[in-house]
């Protein structure tokens, strides 16, 4: 989409920065454009950076989520073991005791 401006009394088309960076070098000079230029590259090198950083901490969340999903699919499975350990006649002790050691490194390594 261009956009027209009023410049000096005439209507000059913008299609593209480069446009632009033309019009301020012919009515500002060289220093002007160049100035113009590097911000404006500054300025897309900032967005391609911020789009990069949201792409990341999506992937990081993601993870994340994924991690703690088996996380407790893991503890669901101790907490399993533990219950069937209490419907036994006799209580075996040590296995209870493992599968409470087993949650608790599950639970060490995701915090």
């Amino acid at each position: 989409m261009a956009d027209v401006l009023m410049i000096a009394g005439k209507p000059e088309t913008i299609f593209k920065a480069r446009d632009f960076e033309y019009l301020v070098e012919k009515y500002m000079g060289y220093e002007a454009a160049k100035y113009f230029r590097e911000y404006a590259e500054k300025a897309d090198e900032e967005v391609r950076s911020a789009k990069a950083g949201e792409n990341t901490d999506l992937a990081s969340y993601e993870a994340d989520l994924e991690s703690n999903h088996r996380a407790f699919q893991d503890i669901q499975t101790e907490a399993a073991v533990i219950t069937g350990v209490l419907q036994e006649k006799r209580i075996n002790r040590e296995k209870i005791a493992h599968a409470v050691r087993e949650i608790g490194k599950i639970l060490s390594n995701q915090i």
